[in-house]
């Protein structure tokens, strides 16, 4: 016999990383320092918007496959790629040059997916459903602990590399 709830529950997760989410509107800190994202569209992240900031102040929120535009002004700055609700993140300091355009490549670092799915593989063979969420839960803890220490700060769901070396 067919467990149509599981079944049920997997068609669900399909069609929710099918839609799009509305790109919402952030702070523009300003300046004559153009900065471009393009964010890869990629399954294994798509229910996460790859949130921007620079020197700590949010400037979009992009769905899968999407852009932004912002600017700051020239000198020292920090990049910020982050996911709400996931442990870790990618953080990076670039020097920008006055009327310049930088463009960065987001991609999703599958470090996390490969250690959540393969600890929630072995809770719920341990534990059913509530032991593959503990699984999940605790490899995607480990695989951020492991790495939290990487002087890239590169330890999160995102990953990013500008295009303009």
């Amino acid at each position: 016999m067919m467990n149509y709830k599981k079944i049920f529950y997997v068609g669900l997760f399909l069609l929710a990383g099918c839609q799009s989410t509305p790109q919402q509107a952030f702070n523009d800190p300003g300046g004559d320092v153009g900065l471009v994202f393009f964010r890869e569209k990629n399954f294994s992240a798509s229910l996460k918007d790859a949130e921007v900031f620079v020197d700590g102040v949010q400037v979009c929120a992009i769905p899968n496959g999407g852009n932004c535009r912002s600017s700051t002004t020239a000198g020292k700055h920090t990049l910020k790629i982050d996911a709400t609700f996931t442990v870790g993140y990618f953080s990076k300091s670039y020097v920008f040059e006055s009327g310049k355009t930088y463009r960065f490549n987001i991609s999703a670092d599958n470090t996390q997916l490969v250690a959540g799915l393969a600890g929630g593989g072995i809770g719920y063979a341990v534990g059913g459903d509530i032991g593959g969420l503990v699984g999940v839960t605790a490899a995607e803890v480990g695989a951020y602990e492991v790495n939290k220490n990487d002087t890239s700060v590169s330890n999160g769901v995102f990953k990013m590399e500008s295009l303009d070396n």
